[in-house]
């Protein structure tokens, strides 16, 4: 029998070792040489044993050897082939002189089931681990109602979101869909814009607009926000808000709406995922929005140590902290702290350490992240007059991943 990866006329060149199969060539074509030219012609024995003891040790000592490698098949063929060791080595360990008529069928088929175990499944023996590259956005589009937004979010939408097409996995803060029948009306908000003019392979589905119906917020008018796109395999987004709330028309009027973060699962390759979570913190500036951002990032460690745990992560948003100010800095090594995120702009020696919008990321033993790359996207989110198209700027990082050997 031949394992699965045995080489085939099929197989990718570039993962055959050509030196190894031009050995395995030249000691074939020895053998059949010194077969044709020989002094005496190889006759079959068909009244020989099917199995002596010579063809226990061999095997014994190839399965002893093997038995490292047995956890990479499934359970149900580790038991089995285990079985089999056993038994084979029972019969090596009895000594020749014991070796008799009950023990060749024994052998004959433990020989059989081990050659058709060793042969099945996948090979991924000759390949490299996987590994690649993507493209993450994070962004608040500022999406209020256009007479409420600090942008023109009715004229920028149809701008932004051709432009968002590029990217891998798209984060995106302030950006609500407007209900159907538009209970808002004559106000509107603009998500479904985005949303038509994604060619992404996965839309997350936008949290609908409480109106002032949420039991445990009755202030607020609006939902979260979060929402995203990706061209990766991607689970159903989670959602939570955060505790509490500051301001309804004063301290970034955080109460009429319903800030949080969401969290799901991206597959940058069969069996290799991610956590990515999204977020959208408590604004304004008074010592009031400061103790509830302290207690965002206290609930926001305690849902990643719950959900996360040992599993790599994407953390990006609206954080609303400024790396340069003492508290906000201090919330930022809390969180790491909590849960051993890393800077991404630090990694790379960035100069935005103020910058409100971030990502953060932590590798596993499963999994490698590395950003190579940080940038705020300002010269291609602009309109025609190179204006934004948002008050933020939209915050573009490129990560390497690879599966360690």
């Amino acid at each position: 029998g031949t394992g699965p990866c045995y080489h085939t006329t099929g197989d990718d060149l570039s993962v055959v070792d050509m030196g190894k199969l031009d050995k395995q060539i030249a000691v074939a074509a020895d053998l059949v040489m010194q077969v044709a030219g020989g002094d005496v012609t190889p006759s079959f024995n068909a009244g020989g044993p099917p199995a002596t003891y010579a063809d226990a040790v061999a095997p014994d000592a190839i399965l002893q050897r093997a038995s490292v490698d047995f956890g990479r098949l499934d359970a149900t063929n580790q038991a089995i082939l285990q079985g089999i060791a056993d038994r084979v080595a029972s019969i090596v360990a009895d000594g020749e002189a014991r070796f008799d008529a009950r023990d060749v069928p024994v052998l004959v088929r433990a020989a059989e089931q081990a050659a058709g175990i060793l042969a099945s499944g996948e090979c991924d023996g000759f390949l490299p681990p996987p590994s690649g590259e993507f493209d993450a956005l994070t962004y608040n589009v500022a999406g209020l109602p256009a007479s409420l937004s600090q942008s023109s979010p009715d004229v920028n939408m149809p701008i932004i979101g051709p432009l968002l097409n590029t990217y891998d996995l798209v984060l995106l803060q302030e950006s609500w869909e407007t209900p159907d029948p538009n209970t808002l009306d004559p106000l509107r908000v603009y998500h479904e814009i985005l949303e038509s003019a994604s060619t992404h392979s996965f839309q997350s589905v936008p949290l609908p607009l409480p109106v002032g119906m949420d039991p445990l917020r009755p202030s607020a008018q609006l939902s979260d926000g979060l929402n995203r796109f990706a061209d990766l395999p991607s689970t159903a987004v989670t959602r939570r808000r955060w505790t509490e709330c500051v301001g309804l028309v004063d301290s970034g009027a955080d109460c009429l709406a319903l800030k949080g973060f969401s969290h799901s699962e991206i597959e940058l390759a069969p069996g290799v995922q991610v956590d990515v979570y999204n977020l959208h913190m408590e604004a304004g500036a008074g010592a009031k929005d400061d103790r509830v951002r302290a207690q965002d990032i206290d609930e926001l460690v305690a849902y990643i140590q719950a959900n996360s745990a040992g599993r790599p992560l994407i953390v990006g948003g609206d954080f609303n902290l400024h790396g340069d100010e003492p508290f906000d800095a201090a919330l930022y090594e809390t969180l790491k702290a909590g849960t051993g995120l890393v800077d991404a702009c630090s990694y790379l020696g960035c100069a935005d350490t103020d910058a409100i919008d971030r990502f953060f990321y932590r590798s596993a033993e499963v999994l490698t992240l590395t950003p190579i790359s940080w940038q705020f996207e300002t010269a291609t989110f602009v309109d025609g007059t190179g204006k934004p198209l948002s008050d933020h700027d939209p915050l573009h990082v490129r990560f390497a991943w690879s599966v360690p050997e």
